[in-house]
């Protein structure tokens, strides 16, 4: 990660959380096309409500990994 973007990153984290989620639904929408799945839609809204609510389960990148790892062997 160049250290343009760390600094990006870092400035973005520091964003009350309904500027960070509108942001990362921008760069979202920037990267996918205008023909969205409507499912991924609603699963996209539940998973940001489950932040918002608390009841989000969150996992580290190597723990996920891991199990794709696990998967794939």
């Amino acid at each position: 990660m160049s250290t343009g973007l760390k600094e990006l990153e870092a400035r973005a984290m520091r964003l009350p959380p309904e500027d960070r989620e509108r942001l990362a639904r921008r760069l979202f929408k920037s990267l996918s096309d205008d023909t969205s799945d409507p499912e991924w839609e609603k699963e996209i809204a539940q998973r940001i409500q489950q932040i918002k609510n608390g009841t989000a389960e969150f996992r580290s990148i190597e723990e996920v990994f891991a199990e794709v790892a696990e998967r794939t062997t």
